[in-house]
């Protein structure tokens, strides 16, 4: 009777054992669905987030190539739209300098006006682009602030003064205040608001002011444009820093204008490493105030004035380069009395030509031109071993193309449109010294740098030599390597690499105030960023290089010596 029950309760226990089975496999099976459900949803949603990603990168590409198709199609249009206005302004500029009746001079007035407003334009248009991708230059520059306030105002006095207005300036410091600064651009700032503050003010005063505080080596300026004119709304104040905005609808209609002007002034304020801000009353008037922050500096060296220098072109060869007969004409009535020999080319491939047959003293070279640009034609001169200074006039001021002027072997760029004098000033710098090797524009001429300045590295580390020592060592340990990136870019061409490896090797040498070795390899950067190679600077570097190296370890063996 125990052996039967036993085999019943072993017959059941087999029969659950068989179920758990059943239901186990069930399970696994449903598990391994479900894995397999998992992967597919995974392997989906990878190739989904890959075909975004691509996407999104096709989008991205695709929005950096239309950014630089604007900016290209801004660069050219600049140059197409200035080459006019330089024979418009240089036209105007030539006649005033005629017997004219009241009635010519006043339309004659009235033309240059236009003209000017019609650069403002431009230049607004362009300074916009820059702020918007990120390519805002500045140029820093011992400045002092009360010379930059002083001819802010009286830029505007005559304006001012023809609308019965009163313009105060007042500048709180005690002495003048010198700090190292881009005076054009700060002065482009108040000019802009200054401009609009005589626009919008029919009675009553303007005013700048400036609250400069110094602590350290770093000065704090408040600066603070006020008029009493229309003011605007709070609404209206809330988004008058936005591009192609006006403060109301009708004010395009009275007064013209872009409403690019104050977008312009807090891209540069901004950019400057400031801010900007509005205060203002529908009836009552407008406060803006922005604050800048900079080095203090020693004041800079007397500088002649460049606008009334007297250049000496008696007998002096020199070549007008440019396909357009409206700026031969210009060049040639700016230049028709002062004795100076003129020979003319319209191409790169006919400058060539006269340079060859004339040597001119002076080349004044267009940098566009159809078939052969000038910077093309420049470099085939140069290689020739002409060395009398090129000087390129353009209409494309860029910072890339500046670059490019000086690659090629130019002296350096004077914009379109131009006065007479602006002429005659480059001409003087050009002639002060009789060869290239002499002009402080010539950015290959390297020499005149000092290899290393052992008391500038040390304050630019706080004056521990200690750090300086330590930096000089790392600093060698990389050189070779380095060095070798910057000459295996050079001899193959490859200008991507030389602008990346130049600046590379240009900041870590002007850690340590190795400056002839930083200076050769910002040419080298600046080359590279405009596509030009430079593979006739290779031995150059070599030598450089080796300069530094035998400056830093005789310096170092000068310190283990002690």
């Amino acid at each position: 009777m125990d052996d039967a029950r036993w085999e019943k309760r072993l017959a059941r226990e087999k029969q659950r054992t068989a179920i758990l089975e059943r239901v186990i496999e069930d399970k696994t099976r449903e598990l391994h669905l479900a894995n397999e459900k998992l992967r597919e949803h995974n392997n989906s949603l990878e190739e989904t987030v890959a075909n975004r990603t691509a996407d999104l990168r096709a989008a991205l590409s695709a929005a950096e190539a239309a950014s630089r198709a604007k900016s290209d199609f801004l660069a050219q249009m600049s140059h197409e739209l200035r080459t006019p206005l330089h024979g418009l302004g240089g036209t105007i500029e030539a006649l005033a300098r005629t017997e004219l009746n009241n009635e010519q001079r006043r339309l004659l007035d009235l033309s240059q006006k236009s003209a000017s407003g019609l650069l403002r334009v431009i230049g607004d248009v362009l300074d916009f682009s820059r702020i918007e991708s990120g390519k805002l230059d500045f140029e820093l520059r011992p400045t002092c602030i009360q010379d930059v306030v002083a001819q802010a105002a009286s830029s505007f006095a005559a304006a001012a003064e023809q609308k019965g207005l009163i313009l105060r300036s007042e500048v709180t410091a005690a002495n003048p205040t010198w700090i190292l600064a881009d005076s054009h651009r700060t002065g482009q700032v108040l000019a802009n608001l200054l401009s609009n503050a005589v626009k919008f003010t029919d009675r009553g005063e303007l005013s700048i002011k400036v609250h400069a505080e110094q602590a350290g080596e770093k000065v704090t300026a408040t600066w603070q444009i006020s008029d009493t004119g229309c003011g605007m709304s709070q609404e209206a104040a809330s988004r008058i820093f936005d591009a192609f905005q006006q403060a109301e609808a009708a004010t395009t209609r009275k007064f013209g204008g872009t409403g690019l002007g104050l977008s312009i002034v807090k891209g540069i304020v901004e950019a400057m490493g400031g801010e900007i801000n509005v205060v203002s009353e529908s009836g009552k008037g407008t406060t803006f105030t922005f604050t800048t922050v900079n080095e203090a500096c020693e004041p800079a060296q007397d500088a002649t004035d460049q606008s009334n220098v007297a250049v000496d072109l008696a007998g002096k060869k020199i070549l007008v380069v440019d396909d357009h007969p409206i700026n031969r004409m210009l060049c040639e009535t700016m230049l028709a009395e002062t004795g100076c020999k003129l020979l003319f080319a319209t191409s790169g491939a006919e400058a060539i030509l006269q340079v060859a047959q004339n040597s001119p003293d002076i080349v004044l070279m267009d940098c566009h031109m159809p078939g052969m640009t000038g910077l093309e034609a420049t470099q085939v001169i140069r290689a020739t071993g002409y060395d009398a200074p090129i000087l390129a006039v353009s209409a494309d001021v860029t910072s890339e193309n500046a670059n490019a002027v000086v690659a090629s072997g130019m002296q350096g760029i004077l914009g379109k449109p131009f006065h007479q004098a602006d002429l005659f000033s480059r001409l003087a710098s050009l002639l002060a010294g009789e060869s290239i090797a002499d002009s402080p524009t010539d950015q290959n001429d390297s020499d005149a740098i000092p290899i290393f300045s052992v008391d500038e590295a040390i304050t630019l580390v706080g004056d521990r030599e200690d750090m300086v020592v330590r930096l000089c060592e790392v600093f060698l340990e990389e050189l070779p390597a380095s060095a070798e990136q910057v000459l295996t870019a050079l001899r193959t061409g490859d200008t991507a690499a030389q602008h990346h490896n130049a600046h590379g090797l240009k900041g870590s040498a002007s850690v340590i105030s190795a400056s002839r070795l930083s200076a050769l390899m910002a040419e080298l950067e600046a080359a590279g960023r405009a596509g030009t190679a430079m593979p006739e600077l290779a031995d150059q570097v070599e030598r450089v290089v080796k300069e530094t190296t035998e400056a830093l370890t005789s310096y170092l063996a000068s310190k283990a010596a002690v």
